[in-house]
């Protein structure tokens, strides 16, 4: 008959009592290590959650700087909902250098902005499934350098402006960059009319400027200067042939493209980009497409003439109050009393016109010019000093951005 072995040693049910003891150690260990590794994932988790919330604020404030600059050049009027309106203020007038902030949240796949009255100090979207939003503050602009400030958050625009710590769930970025103005013409001439090359006048036009803090100059020319039967008017007393300067060394010196990017502070390309420019195909009359691009409110004021300028009737392009600029590459051919405030700057030499047309402003010639008939050329400084100031584009300055 077969017996169990048994330890003489060992009390009975001592084996028993050390084995529940293993298998308590193990099963207490083992809990141990899950409950670890469970905190582990937990924290990882919130910590992934945590990195995607300040990325998504991160990248909404970077957003609400391209959106801010965009703005900057949009002329036109806005509504409540920062979309074009027929009348009132636009968005740079509305909020340089007020509390004011407009804002913008991520709402079902799109973008719903809000552009409160100038007087207002906070941001109103409502959408509590918002899951990107940023609020703007722009700075005066004096000086033609204005601070976009953009704070960007992981919620609705709301929460973006809580106080910190009032919302744990909500991650806020904040971020600046500095935008300045590129004029529209960077530097004012000193003449009614400039040119590169040399200067023929015909058919008795009349070319004025009676300023003396100015310059008091009719005609500048890097060439030769013929005024032809032209009548020059200059300060008071000035004899008409000591208004002229021409052969020029030193504006003769440059070419075509240096002379171009002298008076815009860019190329030809990046001038045509900009935000503020229009191009408009003038090879037949344009008289009604430019009055169209001119006559919005807002509308704008920098136009690119591709081949020429050709108007038909009684036209008037700008203002005293919004002068134009328009860059001519062709001929121009005038057949009525056009009547222009601002500078036209030509690529071509040929002006003719056949009625009587009037520029308050300035001219200015990328070669030769040969203008023939009975214009009224009116060197106006406070025209071309309303359009430096008022217009161009905007782009920020570099290394100006921080989100610190």
């Amino acid at each position: 008959m077969n017996r169990r072995m048994r330890d003489p040693g060992a009390a009975p049910g001592q084996s028993g009592a050390v084995a529940l003891i293993l298998v308590l150690v193990v099963a207490a260990a083992l809990t141990l290590a899950a409950t670890y590794t469970f905190r582990v994932a937990w924290e990882e988790l919130k910590s992934s959650g945590n990195r995607m919330r300040a990325a998504q604020a991160a990248e909404a404030a970077e957003s609400g700087l391209a959106w801010a600059l965009a703005r900057l050049n949009d002329e036109r009027p806005v509504d409540d909902a920062c979309r074009p309106a027929a009348e009132g203020a636009a968005f740079r007038e509305r909020y340089q250098g007020t509390p004011a902030m407009p804002s913008c949240s991520f709402i079902g796949g799109a973008w719903s902005c809000h552009c409160p009255a100038a007087d207002g100090s906070s941001a109103d979207i409502d959408g509590d499934a918002a899951r990107q939003a940023f609020a703007l503050r722009l700075g005066s602009a004096a000086s033609g350098v204005t601070t976009i400030e953009s704070i960007g958050c992981s919620g609705n625009a709301t929460a973006c402006l809580a106080p910190a710590g009032a919302g744990a769930a909500v991650h806020v970025a904040r971020a600046w960059a500095d935008a300045a103005r590129i004029p529209a013409i960077d530097v004012r001439p000193v003449a009614a009319i400039t040119a590169r090359g040399s200067v023929q006048l015909l058919g008795g036009p009349t070319v004025v400027h009676h300023g003396i803090a100015s310059g008091g100059l009719t005609l500048h020319a890097g060439a030769e200067a013929d005024p032809g039967d032209a009548r020059l008017v200059g300060p008071p007393g000035a004899p008409a042939l000591s208004t002229i300067v021409s052969a020029d060394a030193a504006l003769a010196s440059v070419d075509a493209a240096q002379f171009f990017a002298s008076v815009f502070r860019m190329n030809r390309t990046t001038w045509q980009a900009q935000p503020a420019a229009r191009f408009v195909t003038c090879t037949r009359p344009c008289d009604d497409e430019i009055s169209r691009r001119l006559a919005p409110p807002g509308s704008a004021t920098l136009l690119w003439l591709d081949g020429g300028l050709r108007l038909d009737g009684a036209t008037q392009l700008g203002s005293p109050a919004r002068p134009v600029l328009l860059v001519v590459d062709g001929a121009v051919h005038l057949r009525g009393p056009a009547r222009i405030h601002g500078v036209l700057y030509l690529r071509n030499a040929e002006w003719r016109d056949e009625a009587g047309a009037t520029l308050h402003g300035a001219l200015l010639a990328e070669d030769d010019l040969l203008l023939s008939g009975p214009t009224r050329i009116d060197h106006d400084s406070s025209v071309i000093e309303r359009l430096q100031m008022c217009c161009g584009t905007w782009a920020r300055v570099p290394g100006s951005w921080r989100d610190f």
